[in-house]
């Protein structure tokens, strides 16, 4: 029975341009519960941190990337007539086009645990390639190179 303490902080980088937006998430989500882990225990809260660059230069698949009613973020302010709604596309070339990737990962996390809240904490997003995070020493994690799926065909 493995306890919180025996695991070992972790820090990965994740290059997101070109990759597929839910392909991505659902991988990040999968390392960030610890499920790579032998010692894999439900209970137990794996010290893993992901850095994800280049969120503007996410690639999305289908119709997502136009201005259509079926692919919108939608929220309400609790005021009467106050429902909003954003495309993905707005998202992307908005002011936090890093919001797009935080979502995804978000609702990739399971629902009903409060495990999410402390997992998403562990989670950092920027929009170009700059990022702080130098100093923990980030290892590469290549997503591209794991399944061709995982890219937009036909990108550079």
């Amino acid at each position: 029975m493995p306890k919180s303490n025996t695991f070992t902080e972790k820090w990965y980088i994740v290059d997101a341009k070109d990759l597929v937006l839910g392909r991505m998430a659902g991988r990040i989500a999968w390392l960030l519960q610890g499920k790579m882990d032998p010692q894999f225990a439900n209970y137990a809260k794996p010290k893993i941190h992901v850095v994800i660059i280049n969120a503007k230069h996410v690639g999305l698949t289908g119709k997502k990337y136009d201005d259509s009613e079926e692919e919108c973020f939608y929220w309400h302010t609790g005021w009467h007539g106050s429902l909003h709604r954003e495309t993905y596309k707005q998202t992307l070339t908005g002011k936090h086009p890093e919001r797009l990737v935080y979502r995804a990962i978000k609702r990739m996390l399971p629902k009903d645990s409060s495990r999410a809240r402390d997992i998403l904490q562990c989670v950092r997003v920027y929009a170009e390639n700059e990022h702080p995070h130098q100093s923990q020493s980030p290892q590469n994690w290549d997503l591209a190179s794991e399944n061709r799926k995982n890219t937009i065909r036909g990108a550079n």
